[in-house]
């Protein structure tokens, strides 16, 4: 069973020994038997559309992500994913005043970036591109669709500017979470995204559960990073300390991010300074866990 393992990304655990499918988000124990501190689950098992990082070996203790398995014919993921080229064809012009800029597409991947206007001086405001993501969907829709964070002009791996932060029932989350335990990478721990799926703290929440809601189509994907790295982008924020002239003096600049129409009191709902200190709040990483959302409709 050691290939099969393999062709599931999770290398360390045989497949048919994984507990079946729960709530969403639900970690409790099954069966009356907790997981192990690693998060893996003690027994049970899952379905046979597992997504996951194939592991090509463990180096130090960490994953090394190889070669992604064929489990569903390119040509019919090329169909599916010409299907949704097409949509966004259609509808092209919302996406482009929303800053969603197709770079690139092949058969099985699309490159995105978002563009953000950021406040600066009185009405100046400059257009900054606040993320850019690579959605492969390869084995689509027997896997999700993986989405992997780049730089817009190297197109090679590369962390966002800002966070992913978005109110919920339990407050701030911030979704972008450091270190997926396969590809190392900064991950968006949502449903219908792959990471999410293959990481060991969601084996409960199979991504079977979330296919047939569309959770996987491009237009959903861009909807949820827009709300939560684009939408929220207030403006920059400026921090300088002074030190003794044998250090100088330090200046930050980084991208602020807040909820401005939420903060009852402040005239036409604008403050600055409160929504700068939500976003820094929201802007604490959190673990794979805990970073989880709601699908945007």
């Amino acid at each position: 069973m050691a290939d099969r393992a393999d062709a599931y990304g999770r290398a360390d655990v045989n497949p048919a020994e994984r507990d079946g499918p729960v709530g969403i988000g639900d970690r409790e124990p099954v069966n009356g038997q907790s997981s192990p501190a690693d998060g893996h689950p003690a027994s049970g098992h899952r379905g046979f559309g597992e997504p996951g990082h194939a592991v090509e070996s463990v180096a130090d203790g960490v994953p090394k992500p190889g070669p992604v398995p064929a489990l569903v014919p390119e040509q019919v993921t090329a169909a599916k994913l010409q299907a949704e080229l097409c949509d966004w064809q259609a509808n092209a012009e919302i996406y482009q005043r929303r800053g969603w800029v197709m770079l690139e597409h092949t058969e099985q991947q699309v490159d995105i970036a978002f563009v953000a206007s950021v406040p600066l001086v009185g009405v100046l405001a400059a257009p900054v591109i606040t993320a850019c993501v690579r959605i492969d969907y390869t084995n689509y829709d027997l896997w999700p669709p993986s989405v992997t964070f780049i730089d817009p002009r190297t197109r090679q791996p590369a962390p966002p500017v800002v966070r992913a932060p978005a109110n919920g029932e339990h407050g701030v989350r911030d979704a972008l979470v450091e270190n997926h335990p396969v590809t190392g990478l900064p991950f968006l721990c949502l449903p219908g995204i792959r990471e999410y799926h293959s990481h060991p703290q969601h084996s409960g929440d199979d991504w079977l559960l979330h296919r047939r809601s569309g959770a996987g189509r491009i237009a959903v994907i861009c909807e949820r990073i827009w709300q939560r790295m684009v939408v929220n982008v207030i403006g920059l924020r400026v921090t300088m300390q002074a030190f003794p002239p044998a250090v100088g003096t330090e200046l930050q600049v980084a991208i602020a991010q807040g909820d401005l129409t939420a903060l009852p009191g402040a005239p036409n709902g604008l403050d600055a300074a409160a929504a700068q200190a939500q976003a820094m709040q929201a802007a604490q990483p959190m673990g794979a866990a805990q970073a989880q959302g709601p699908l945007l409709p």
